[in-house]
């Protein structure tokens, strides 16, 4: 019969420093939020300042996300009345943490947050008039939707 060997001490000792190591990494990363996204962080979006124009037929905010992690907007609903327009990004748009994102072309932004949405293509957009108020939706992956009333001006 033959007798098997084992790794020897000083190999063993190696490995388990190694795994030791590795483990300590991941643990500092996911406390400290390094690995951003990754890691689980939290998006924390934020949208301010709405407003709108019946004759330039837009409606402007401002969206930050001063989270941990990225976030995806998905989609936008402006409802007027019982009619609601939907714009869809396709799910291209992102939001990562600690950021503002221009957005496509339907959607129009600027790298300080500020983000244009232009309703000139929707049922409505002939019908407001200044004064009117529009509800607005921002449907996100990771955070929640984002509802606001925004008063159209001249």
């Amino acid at each position: 019969m033959r007798s098997r060997r084992a790794i020897s001490p000083v190999i063993a000792t190696v490995i388990i420093v190694a795994v030791a190591i590795a483990i300590s990494i991941a643990v500092a990363g996911w406390l400290f939020g390094l690995w951003g996204g990754f890691a689980g962080g939290t998006p924390q979006i934020s949208v301010t300042n709405p407003t709108g124009s019946a004759s330039g037929q837009y409606i402007q905010v401002y969206v930050t996300n001063d989270g941990s992690g990225s976030d995806e907007l998905l989609q936008i609903d402006i409802i007027y009345g019982n009619q609601v327009y939907t714009i869809s990004s396709g799910g291209s748009v992102e939001w990562p943490a600690g950021t503002n994102t221009t957005l496509p072309a339907t959607i129009e932004a600027n790298s300080e947050g500020w983000m244009k949405i232009s309703f000139s293509g929707a049922a409505f957009a002939g019908s407001v008039s200044p004064g009117d108020q529009l509800q607005v939706k921002l449907y996100f992956r990771e955070s929640s939707t984002q509802q606001f009333p925004v008063t159209l001006g001249p």
